[in-house]
């Protein structure tokens, strides 16, 4: 044994004081003591546990690429202090069930899909339940921040705003006024705006005849709340300052054309639909479906969906600005100015023949399907960047005006390219990968399949792949024992405080290859010489290895791969003396005199690799032995030992363990002699009961957990830090 010589001075000083508080103490019976720890009154189901699990399913059935490596945070990964907490490989159209071990306080993780063709997807999962499914291909809504318009926030309903209620037959609409109709009003007959105009908030029903405008009213609105429903046979404002805006339902019988502004927040279905010439503008972020054909003659910003039975037709001297998605039965006719964003389907034939100051800008990552492609003027997309692509079901022709330039890439299932024009010597042919969103279905398979070195952890080892460090990234976690069982101690949590950090290596199957454990052995509050062991739930045979364990008292048999003999599963046994480099009685009593803490690496490797749901979750079933006895074993509440374990100690003293119905290591009252926090955290300086340290720590136990499951956290009021040790 080997204890440095600086150490006697401090075991000198203290031994006797040790000795003292590490003595038994008497169990409540014998003394009705009811005060801290040993006054707890715990349920008797609760088992200490700081941890949840949840199982997140993830998916990849809309995945365009071959496959993505996912990273899972503990937090938004643009904070500094998130951490990565795994990391897996998944294939297209493959779901994975991903089991976690999280804080009891957390309430979200985030989920990273970096996919082989580039894309990066980010997910911000709830954790309030304990199965959550996510689909890592798919992109989330578009916020009102994406919308352009001063419109686009809601601005109250019928609930501000408003000068006066109405209800009845027939209203007049002046001095600049907003008229509201309640939730559950009616309003019915003819609405005249006068010269001075105003506003009209549905968020009842207004049934109307009729809208009669005097002059030319310098304002004029209608908005169609949530709630609101808004019936009339032809609505004509015949004015270029008038706005409609539509949250609810409104129902136009003889369709709608119009020279004013028209925002679109629900769904609409109108037939015809025109825009006309001179002010006639239509923002649409919900859905629009149009009986028949869909004419643009001034402005269209569409950024959510459009579904035209007929055909399309931007027309000349217009703007089309698309950034969602827009399906017509029939044809596209692009004869103007187009922006193209999202995706663009037409059953019949695209054509690019815009003229004047016309253009058709494609840009990355947008898609156009189509029967045939008629190509008389410019298809362009940006020269750097990402592709665009057009897909054609049958012939694509580029006429002698016409080109198409840029990354854009062109694919024909059943016909051919027929080139008058010019294309340029950026286009590809069915190579581009667009991934999938919400507006857009995708398209394209990625020719650069297989593992993707970028996001590998090991480039060089093709058995090798992802780093998964418990409890995170960069994060130790906290496991302290009370070494005195089955008798109860003080409750101090310091006679072996350990932090550690758990690596499973894995492969691009997503299991098990070495585990590589990192234990820094931080205090030994005892008078008794303790070692440290963990027990995998899996065959000793299926270890090929154990390296890094520190052996020095010949208590400990060996099997030749290095895991416990004796044992049918796996046991390593980490050490065998904690005091070994440090000594005891250290880091519980005064900062100053510290002890630099002794720090282990053992890594373990298997003869193949593992299921991650063979292996169960880390910290697995961690235990200490005691004063030189391998067999008096220490465990966390609720973990039943191993094979080797002196069962005679079982429900001696305050011990309440019963095998039968699996219950272990409580006591008669249900206490622990060990816990495992999953970040480190300061521990109680000798002899300070961990209730005296940490305020909140009863009131969490006696709930079962349910109250202040962030006890431990460095938050107002959590921690008295005069009763803490803090290491210098």
């Amino acid at each position: 044994m080997k204890i440095k010589q600086n150490v006697w001075v401090v075991v000198s000083c203290y031994l006797l004081l040790m000795l003292a508080s590490c003595q038994p103490i008497t169990s409540p019976e014998k003394t009705n003591k009811k005060e801290g720890y040993l006054g707890l009154n715990v349920p008797q189901t609760f088992n200490f546990s700081t941890t949840k699990t949840v199982d997140i399913v993830l998916s990849a059935s809309f995945m365009t690429s071959h496959s993505a490596v996912v990273e899972i945070f503990n937090d938004n990964p643009k904070r500094g202090s998130a951490s990565v907490i795994r990391k897996l490989y998944l294939e297209q159209g493959r779901t994975m069930t991903v089991t976690l071990n999280l804080p009891s306080w957390s309430q979200e993780v985030w989920i990273i899909s970096r996919q082989s063709d580039g894309i990066v997807i980010s997910h911000q999962v709830p954790i309030n339940l304990t199965l959550v499914v996510v689909d890592i291909a798919e992109v989330g809504p578009m916020t009102s921040s994406l919308l352009n318009s001063t419109q686009a926030i809601n601005p109250g309903g019928c609930n501000v705003g408003c000068d006066s209620f109405v209800v009845g037959n027939d209203l007049t609409i002046n001095d600049g006024r907003t008229y509201c109709i309640e939730e559950g009003d009616l309003l019915t007959g003819t609405v005249l705006f006068s010269q001075q105009g105003g506003s009209l908030k549905v968020c009842g029903t207004a049934q109307i005849s009729n809208i009669n405008v005097n002059g030319n009213p310098s304002e004029l609105e209608i908005h169609i709340e949530e709630t609101g429903i808004f019936q009339i046979s032809t609505l004509n404002l015949n004015s270029r300052e008038a706005l409609l805006v539509n949250r609810g339902v409104l129902q136009i019988a003889n369709g709608l054309a119009f020279n004013y502004r028209f925002e679109n927040y629900s769904e609409v279905s109108l037939s015809p639909f025109n825009v006309n010439s001179n002010e006639g503008e239509f923002y649409n972020y919900g859905t629009l479906n149009v009986a028949g054909n869909l004419n643009n003659s001034n402005f269209i910003h569409n950024q959510g969906t459009i579904n035209v039975s007929g055909s399309f037709n931007n027309n000349s001297n217009s703007t089309l600005i698309n950034d969602c998605r827009i399906i017509a039965t029939g044809d596209f006719h692009q004869n103007a100015l187009m922006e193209h964003y999202g995706y663009i389907k037409a059953n019949g034939t695209f054509y690019v023949q815009q003229a004047g100051g016309g253009a058709s800008n494609i840009y990355g990552h947008s898609l156009i399907e189509t029967g045939n492609a008629f190509i008389n003027r410019s298809l362009a997309a940006p020269q750097t960047g990402t592709y665009a692509r057009l897909n054609v079901l049958n012939d694509i022709q580029i006429n002698g005006g016409g080109s198409v330039t840029g990354l854009v890439d062109m694919c024909v299932s059943n016909g051919t390219i027929t080139n008058l024009g010019s294309i340029n010597n950026t286009v590809t042919y069915c190579e581009a990968v667009i991934p999938a969103t919400e507006c857009n279905p995708g398209t394209g398979n990625p020719l650069n399949g297989g593992n993707p070195n970028p996001n590998d952890d090991f480039p060089d080892d093709p058995d090798r792949n992802f780093n998964n460090y418990y409890p995170a990234t960069g994060v130790y976690g906290t496991l302290a024992f009370e070494d005195l069982w089955p008798t109860y101690g003080d409750f101090d949590m310091n006679d072996l405080v350990i932090g550690y950090n758990i690596n499973e290596v894995t492969n691009l199957t997503n299991q098990v290859v070495d585990i590589e454990f990192t234990c820094v052995i931080r205090a030994l509050g005892a008078g008794m010489q303790s070692g440290f062991g963990i027990e995998l739930p899996i065959p000793a045979n299926r270890v090929a290895s154990v390296t890094g364990a520190r052996l020095t008292e010949n208590i400990v048999s060996l099997n030749a791969n290095g895991t416990e003999n004796g044992n049918t599963n796996a046991v390593i046994i980490l050490w065998d003396n904690s005091a070994y480099e440090m000594g005891m009685f250290v880091n519980t009593l005064n900062p100053a005199n510290h002890v630099q803490e002794d720090t282990l690496v053992i890594r373990v490797t298997f003869t193949s690799p593992v299921n991650t749901s063979e292996l169960g979750l880390a910290p697995y079933k961690p235990f200490i032995f005691v004063n030189g006895e391998r067999s008096h074993e220490i465990h966390l509440p609720g973990n039943a030992p191993t094979a080797l374990v002196n069962t005679s100690l079982f429900g001696l003293h305050d011990d309440d363990t019963k095998p039968s119905q699996n219950r272990y290591y409580r006591s008669i009252n249900n206490l622990n002699w060990a816990i495992n926090i999953p970040i480190e955290i300061p521990y109680p300086k000798e002899t300070i009961d961990i209730t005296e340290a940490y305020p909140f720590f009863q009131a969490w136990a006696e709930s079962g957990g349910e109250l202040y499951p962030d006890w431990y956290l460095d938050l107002p009021g959590h921690r008295i830090t005069s009763r803490l040790y803090l290491k210098p």
